[in-house]
């Protein structure tokens, strides 16, 4: 039996080469072509996010911290904070770090992070990239704190971005704030990406918030403080927090306490 070598030549057995004449072709084997073909190949490699140093700041919530139940006793605490374009989840026992995976590509920043009052979610409001000509959105993403993989896109054709979120108390619904022309509240049923109620806000905000007891939202910012309440015809009804002489302070931030009916 013969093969076809790179020596130009036609092996006979395992000793025996007949070397060619000056005149004869050379011969290149097709599994050479094929090794100098690959060798060409641009060359890809994955990698994987390990450990990070430092951290990033939001205008809100720059650090959240959760209990996480490990196995059926063991609890840890856990802190999030944002690095880059990733959000880190730090066990402040071990040194071990974690990070959402399933992360869009086009994701460019991050602007707020919050967590659900059952420690079960992260939503995660994100600025992206486009290409030229292609219309933009809000985006905002909801991951698993138990595997930190990425649970449902939640996305809205406005001209601005998600700048804050807030879960309900029993995590159905999600609350993202966006930051204009037109200031909006927009109330998602997000397992099901599909809005539930919005609101149209008259002034500037810059936080959100709901009530981890009650159906109520809170939305805050410069001589801005309002506050909406789930009627039981469905509407959610509008009242102010304060007497009108205290509603033209400067409202940095606010947060409902937990457990309570308090703001």
């Amino acid at each position: 039996m013969s093969d076809t070598s790179t020596f130009g030549g036609t092996v006979t057995d395992a000793s025996t080469i007949e070397q060619p004449s000056k005149d004869a072709p050379s011969v290149t084997s097709q599994k050479s072509k094929k090794s100098a073909k690959n060798s060409n190949d641009n060359v890809m490699a994955k990698f994987n996010l390990r450990h990070t140093f430092g951290s990033s700041t939001f205008v809100h919530d720059s650090v959240h911290s959760y209990v996480s139940l490990v196995g059926d006793k063991d609890i840890n605490d856990r802190v999030v904070f944002k690095v880059g374009r990733q959000a880190c989840i730090y066990d402040p026992e071990n040194g071990r770090q974690q990070f959402l995976t399933g992360r869009p590509k086009n994701t460019t920043n991050i602007y707020h992070i919050a967590i659900s009052t059952n420690n079960r979610y992260i939503s995660v409001c994100e600025s992206n990239r486009w290409d030229k000509g292609a219309q933009g959105h809000a985006q905002a993403s909801v991951y698993s704190l138990t595997t930190f993989s990425r649970q449902k896109p939640i996305y809205h054709n406005c001209a601005g971005q998600f700048i804050c979120s807030a879960f309900t108390g029993d995590a159905k619904y999600l609350a993202t704030l966006n930051d204009g022309p037109e200031y909006q509240v927009i109330v998602w049923q997000w397992e099901k990406e599909r809005v539930y109620k919005s609101i149209t806000l008259q002034a500037k905000p810059t936080k959100v918030c709901i009530s981890p007891t009650h159906f109520q939202i809170t939305v805050s910012g410069p001589q801005y403080l309002k506050c909406w309440a789930l009627g039981s015809d469905g509407t959610l009804r509008v009242s102010s927090l304060l007497s009108s002489s205290k509603e033209n302070e400067n409202f940095v931030d606010h947060r409902w306490l937990s457990q309570t009916e308090n703001l």
